[in-house]
């Protein structure tokens, strides 16, 4: 029997090889700050790399790479509990970026962030992204953030994928309805929509233990059929790389 790695998944009953980064080849950078409270920044960054079993000398010249790309050479001995949120999520992702991952997983990195220190932050993911050539999976329910951040959007609900697809025509096109109510949530300036009121997705979501059998939106969806109480619709292509889980498009 063939051995399976790290990276392998089957398709049907073959075993493709390789198809998916590895645990050392992935880092994430968590909504709360990851740190050690009983260590300095330098030694906080340096941790990955001593578990990984690099040499002292490769370490020291990776922290110093480290620090001086976010810009924070000078809090090299400050304890974590000196910091600012900016400055702890600076260290944060310092740590994430210090083993050159593969893939890159934000998980709500800037939710405990003001908006000037969110946006610093922001410009600094897309900065290093470039530079390290990582692939990044940002999780976040700010849709501002998302149209900043990413190239394409997957949009989740109770669980299920319910829309994939680039972020300009999943912004200007929505397919689903949970991604219609969303974009309806989202206050707007010009002068004509002062005068309306916001459009609130009626309901709630569902109990992740008692999904309904069909799709998890019917309950809440202005447009449910009779086949969304008992059936889930696969993912498929309705425009061009732009694809969605929905009755409306079979």
């Amino acid at each position: 029997m063939e051995e399976i790695d790290q990276g392998d998944i089957f398709i049907g009953d073959r075993l493709v090889n390789n198809v998916l980064p590895k645990e050392r080849d992935i880092a994430m950078v968590f909504q709360s700050y990851a740190l050690f409270p009983n260590m300095d920044v330098a030694d906080n960054i340096a941790y990955g790399l001593k578990v990984r079993g690099d040499e002292p000398d490769k370490i020291r010249a990776r922290v110093d790479e480290m620090l001086a790309m976010m810009q924070i050479e000078e809090l090299r001995s400050r304890p974590i509990n000196q910091l600012s949120g900016g400055q702890k999520q600076r260290v944060v992702i310092a740590m994430a970026l210090s083993c050159n991952p593969d893939l890159l997983i934000l998980d709500e990195p800037t939710t405990g962030l003001d908006v000037t220190t969110e946006a610093t932050i922001l410009d600094l993911i897309n900065e290093l992204r470039a530079r390290f050539d990582s692939a990044i999976l940002f999780i976040s329910h700010n849709l501002g953030v998302i149209a900043k951040i990413s190239d394409r959007i997957g949009v989740l609900y109770a669980g299920r994928m319910l829309e994939t697809g680039p972020v300009q025509s999943i912004f200007l096109h929505p397919l689903h309805p949970y991604t219609e109510g969303l974009l309806n949530c989202i206050p707007k300036i010009q002068a004509r929509s002062f005068k309306k009121r916001l459009e609130p997705i009626k309901g709630v979501v569902p109990d992740p233990y008692e999904v309904p059998d069909g799709c998890g939106f019917e309950p809440r969806c202005p447009h449910a059929m009779e086949i969304c109480k008992t059936k889930m619709p696969d993912l498929k292509e309705v425009l061009p790389g732009h694809d969605a889980a929905c009755w409306l498009y079979e």
